[in-house]
């Protein structure tokens, strides 16, 4: 036998071919947006406080940054993986996570600290002017 899988659905009754119209109405869910909760002036200080002493250049680049944390995972396991800083321009990440990717350190401890950098990246979309 050289189709078993075509003859067991056909014994099933079922037809390999795609139900087209049932294809057209099905709905791609979307991404959520980030929560839109303002957090008060001690929450940010409590949250901005591992970065709180670092150079207000580099602050400035974690900022926008943390507002892609995928493009921050990537970059780590680009680093980790001994990726060519030479190379780090070429990546496909935001501007932020490329400039930023010039600080291993900090990278690496922004993925090991996904649900601060996501929390931080919320916070700089939603209120940036208090961030």
């Amino acid at each position: 036998m050289k189709y078993p899988a075509l003859l067991l659905l056909a014994s099933l009754g079922c037809s390999p071919s795609l139900d087209l119209q049932a294809a057209e109405t099905i709905e791609v869910a979307t991404p959520a947006e980030p929560e839109k909760t303002l957090l008060t002036p001690s929450q940010l200080d409590e949250l901005l406080a591992p970065i709180a002493l670092y150079p207000d250049p580099l602050v400035a680049i974690i900022l926008p940054a943390a507002t892609f944390p995928t493009d921050v995972v990537m970059a780590a396991r680009y680093l980790k993986a001994g990726g060519d800083p030479e190379g780090i321009d070429d990546q496909s990440w935001d501007d932020s996570v490329k400039a930023l990717a010039r600080y291993p350190d900090v990278v690496k401890w922004m993925d090991e600290n996904l649900a601060w950098t996501q929390q931080v990246g919320a916070a700089f979309v939603v209120q940036p002017a208090a961030v």
